[in-house]
């Protein structure tokens, strides 16, 4: 599939604990982008709190989902992919996920975001108008052990059943099979006899590839930087904003609840 329509979307692309729903908040201060206000997420992006009900934020309060009020922006990207046969992405995009966007109304004035964890030439093959934001780590090393405080104890379930397959593959089985496992005890599932430090190790150099990937990656929508580079006036001119809440200024520096 390649949704080549003149679209508002951003991806916003960080590795799972480096702050990527930080930056996501703060970036749904800027006029244009569209914040997900709900009771569970925060009316407004810069009331952070810890909560049961969004998937995840029981581990970070800066988590929130894609609430559009009685419906959900529809994920893209390699969380939902995991569910399904690689011969059947295209599939999944032009049938499951069109079918979803399509019922929304979506405003043309407005930025639709998604949070990723992806490869920017991977959703630019699908999305080559969609604009992105990468987040550029410079300790992969404390972003892992990041991870193993965070990341690793997210569920793998996903609540997005129009999207997923008829057909369970290998990651959908297991998943099953363990019942409501964390990434951390699947991939101890696939690896039985691996270590700790193996654990570590494999996720380190995974967060170093698709580090690498970003800072590489070249397009005239693309737009990188590191959390000490992160200046919101070249944000503000590649989103043809026009104006920023000045309550961003409170999700700048990370806090401890």
């Amino acid at each position: 599939m390649l949704y080549d329509k003149d679209c508002n979307f951003l991806f916003i692309l960080a590795n799972q604990g480096a702050g990527g729903h930080r930056l996501g908040r703060i970036i749904s201060c800027l006029n244009n982008v569209q914040w997900y206000s709900s009771e569970n997420n925060g009316l407004r992006p810069y009331d952070v709190f810890y909560n049961d009900t969004v998937a995840g934020k029981s581990i970070s309060a800066y988590h929130y989902d894609r609430t559009l009020g009685n419906n959900t922006l529809p994920i893209v990207g390699e969380r939902i992919l995991k569910w399904w046969n690689s011969e059947d992405y295209d599939t999944f995009y032009n049938t499951c996920w069109l079918s979803e966007i399509n019922k929304l109304s979506l405003s043309n004035d407005m930025i639709m975001h998604w949070v990723l964890h992806d490869d920017p030439q991977d959703l630019h093959r699908v999305f080559p108008n969609a604009k992105i934001i990468s987040l550029i780590d410079t300790d992969i090393d404390l972003i892992t052990d990041r991870y193993m405080k965070t990341t690793a104890k997210f569920p793998c379930a996903i609540k997005h059943f129009n999207l997923k397959p008829s057909y369970k593959n290998e990651y959908a089985t297991a998943v099953e099979s363990l019942g409501s496992p964390t990434e951390k005890d699947l991939w101890f599932y696939f690896n039985k006899d691996a270590s700790q430090t193996d654990y570590f190790n494999h996720i380190k150099e995974n967060l170093t590839l698709l580090n690498n990937a970003r800072k590489s990656y070249v397009n005239k929508n693309h737009l990188s930087f590191t959390w000490d580079t992160l200046d919101i006036n070249s944000i503000k001119t590649f989103l043809n904003s026009s104006s920023i809440d000045e309550n961003y200024l409170t999700l700048t520096t990370p806090k401890n609840f």
